[in-house]
């Protein structure tokens, strides 16, 4: 399914319910709340060293990735909210976090919404991102949904294998720039493949999202080079799962026992 079907499909299931409300638990496990102090938001930090994702993303893209791509998303990010917030003074919804603002972009002035679009969403897609990786013990394992998200796959795709192969069918198709993401559709949850193209975030549409790819070439290109599909079969081995429904959990209010722990 292309962009838009898929874009048209998400609106007619979340028209006729209330937007949708981000937990501040969300905004801890992202690691990208607003800095109480009013100061500016720092580079999220990684769970795990650059080179421990290998074979699978090496340490070389992981340095260029983080610290050249995802650090200038943020340095660009500050500066236009800075500018934003003095240029408007009172305005509520600049002093918001990142996340909410970018689920919000169409009510941000003209004069700053593309560039936060750009520069926040690259800010935010690239923590969820790295949010929702960590090292494979065993390079051969095969990773796996755990509890309440493999009970939601099986019940909208019958099997992980299928999530998988129309997952990477669409990561594999998807044309330039952006993202795949899993989401979770209001009011059901049911779970829905969907692509963005550059940084805009399925937040805006009042989608849930729960996993997420990066398809920019600067993700994979300086070990993987022009072999997406080897990149997606990489990228599988360190996803993980406990993760993702960790997020999923902050998504329903439900983090409340020791090993949901933030």
């Amino acid at each position: 399914m292309q962009f838009v079907t898929l874009l048209l499909v998400a609106w007619a299931s979340i028209a006729s319910i209330d937007a949708v409300d981000i937990p501040e638990e969300l905004q801890q496990l992202l690691k990208i709340a607003k800095p109480k102090d009013g100061s500016a938001y720092e580079l999220p930090p990684l769970d795990f060293a650059y080179d421990s994702l290998e074979p699978f993303i090496d340490e070389k893209t992981m340095r260029a990735h983080y610290l050249g791509h995802h650090a200038g998303y943020k340095n660009k990010m500050n500066a236009v909210l800075k500018q934003w917030s003095e240029t408007n003074e009172g305005n509520d919804l600049a002093s918001q976090p990142i996340i909410d603002i970018i689920k919000n972009i169409n009510d941000i002035p003209m004069d700053f919404r593309e560039n936060l679009q750009n520069q926040g969403g690259g800010f935010v897609n690239h923590a969820w991102y790295w949010a929702t990786l960590s090292p494979s013990g065993d390079p051969k394992a095969k990773r796996t949904p755990i509890e309440v998200v493999s009970e939601a796959v099986n019940r909208r795709y019958g099997n992980f294998q299928l999530l998988q192969k129309e997952f990477n069918e669409t990561a594999l198709n998807f044309f330039g720039s952006g993202y795949v993401w899993l989401c979770e559709v209001p009011p059901s949850n049911v779970l829905q493949i969907i692509t963005f193209p550059n940084q805009m975030s399925p937040l805006a549409f009042d989608l849930k999202p729960i996993l997420v790819l990066d398809v920019w070439e600067h993700a994979y290109y300086l070990k993987h080079q022009n072999k997406r599909a080897k990149y997606i079969d990489d990228w599988w081995h360190v996803t993980d799962w406990a993760k993702v429904e960790r997020i999923s959990k902050a998504w329903k209010g439900e983090l409340n026992d020791a090993k949901d722990e933030l």
